[in-house]
């Protein structure tokens, strides 16, 4: 159980912060750039 809990240290240390954020930068936005994209079809279905 003790090499678990290395392990698991050891994983969480690896992950910075500075990594975390641009990870979660990049995934609001492509989910607003995706979401964008969606709007503007289904207004330019409303309309046509």
């Amino acid at each position: 159980m003790d090499d678990f809990n290395t392990y698991t240290r050891q994983s969480n240390k690896s992950m910075d912060p500075m990594l975390k954020a641009v990870i979660g930068i990049f995934v609001v936005a492509a989910v607003v750039y995706i979401g964008n994209i969606l709007y503007t079809k289904y207004m330019i279905h409303q309309v046509g």
